[in-house]
């Protein structure tokens, strides 16, 4: 039993990165509050608490500040794994790797801190209820969303494929709905919905523009793939033979290009693709 902990561990870090936005809106709930059309602060999901001023809404804000306990030692848990991952890697420590799956084997070794930022974007997204205007919570979260966004579409942190196109599709239709509520802002500029309308057509037209781009260069221009040749060999015994032959593959000139792990092999996660997609012997 105590060797299969680490199912546990991953089976609780997976629940919580999947609830973290909504466990930290519950926890944050005392503090987002509206105001009414007399000048009173009143609580957005029970109205009849009076937000500051009230001994209610006193015992609320205490709670509520002990239970942020939980997301940020979380948060603060995901940081402590991170900065020790490469030394814990170098003393072959098995049992914490196995403990921190749920973390480290989600995105790819280069873009490791993008679990972290996900989880600060969570956070953010969950503490935009808290500014009280409508306008500034808009702009609040169009830019964390588009920041989201242009992130993932640089560098594609995600071990699959799937997964990163996935969340770059749900973070357009999020930015899309949240433009599309410009208009029913209550806002005394009343530039607001032009702006953000012209955001949603210049969102469009880049969506657009980069979705040609794709099937233009993966399905129309090229289907060449990058490596003729995938060198497999055992490190010890075969390793100068094999650089021995990529030497003489690549002088016969042509299309000869060679796959071999020290010279290419630069991210442990695009192993198996590459094998997959763009070798062709």
């Amino acid at each position: 039993w105590q060797s299969r902990t680490y199912v546990i561990a991953n089976a609780v870090g997976i629940a919580v990165l999947a609830f973290y936005i909504a466990v930290c809106l519950m926890v944050l709930s005392p503090f987002q509050c509206y105001r009414n059309p007399n000048g009173v602060w009143t609580m957005t999901q029970n109205n009849s608490v009076i937000c500051w001023s009230s001994s209610q809404h006193h015992v609320m804000v205490v709670i509520s500040i002990l239970a942020s306990f939980i997301p940020f030692s979380f948060l603060s848990y995901v940081v402590y794994v991170l900065l020790q991952f490469p030394s814990r890697t170098g003393r072959g420590d098995v049992n914490f790797l196995r403990n921190a799956a749920f973390i480290l084997s989600r995105v790819r070794p280069r873009c490791r801190w993008w679990i972290c930022f996900t989880l600060c974007r969570n956070l953010a997204i969950a503490m935009v209820p808290i500014i009280p205007t409508s306008v500034w919570q808009f702009f609040a979260l169009v830019s964390i969303l588009i920041s989201s966004i242009v992130g993932t579409v640089r560098d594609m942190p995600n071990t699959s494929r799937l997964a990163n196109w996935m969340e770059i599709a749900t973070g357009v239709l999020l930015l899309w709905v949240v433009l599309l509520s410009a208009p029913y802002l209550d806002a005394t500029d009343a530039h607001i919905p032009e702006v953000a309308i012209l955001l949603l057509v210049l969102l469009s037209a880049i969506f657009l523009g980069t979705f040609l781009w794709i099937f233009f260069s993966r399905c129309i221009v090229s289907r060449r793939k990058s490596f003729r040749w995938f060198l497999c060999h055992h490190k010890v015994a075969a390793g100068s033979f094999a650089r021995l032959l990529k030497i003489f593959l690549t002088s016969r000139g042509g299309d000869n290009a060679v796959f071999l792990d020290s010279d290419d092999l630069l991210d442990l996660g695009k192993l198996f693709e590459c094998v997959s997609r763009d070798v062709d012997t």
